[in-house]
């Protein structure tokens, strides 16, 4: 998702993620040399980033209203945030006006529809892409559903996740998911993904 975002700033402007935790993409993309800008509604998410970045790089603030004036980024980032949200097209409509013309928005979600595919117990709903096109269309020149996670898991992988979703043993920190997959791993191969 990441690289995505790099990918598509391609004049080298700031790069936003909305909804960015404790900042750990933010950090992959500034120290490739990226100008990285993040928006938080948690303060110990904000105060995480902050050791990370410095003060200043993340901002408090709620999604359907950013702190950042108009036109001011490069690339808006939404990963992995969509289904958290109740008004996902107000949000939509955040990024496109901080979004510099010509500029570029990627959102990432799950596709529900995936076979193995666990629901958040805090997920508010999960968009289908053309949800996610509709709330789009209104304020880009062109849209693109790019389906980059198509392939069935793994059986081990699917019982794994069905038993922790069931035990409530997924974590809400993105951190500590990336530990546990890095536990996970046999012989370079996720067990798991959550």
């Amino acid at each position: 998702r990441y690289r995505l975002l790099e990918t598509q700033n391609r004049f080298g402007g700031a790069i936003l993620e909305v909804g960015c935790g404790a900042g750990i993409g933010l950090a992959k993309l500034g120290a490739r040399g990226h100008l990285v800008v993040g928006v938080e509604l948690n303060p110990e998410n904000i105060r995480r980033a902050a050791e990370r970045h410095g003060a200043g790089a993340v901002s408090q603030g709620e999604a359907e209203r950013l702190p950042l004036r108009d036109n001011s980024v490069a690339v808006s980032g939404l990963l992995e945030v969509i289904y958290y949200l109740a008004h996902p097209a107000m949000v939509v409509a955040e990024l496109a006006r901080v979004t510099e013309p010509g500029g570029k928005i990627v959102i990432s979600w799950p596709d529900p529809r995936r076979a193995g595919f666990i629901r958040s117990p805090f997920a508010t709903n999960y968009p289908l892409p053309a949800d996610v096109a509709g709330y789009l269309d209104p304020w880009c020149q062109t849209v693109k559903i790019l389906g980059l996670f198509g392939e069935k898991p793994a059986r081990m992988e699917t019982m794994i996740r069905t038993m922790a979703s069931r035990l409530h043993l997924i974590p809400r920190n993105l951190e500590w998911r990336g530990r546990i997959k890095r536990l996970l791993r046999m012989g370079g191969q996720p067990l798991a993904s959550f």
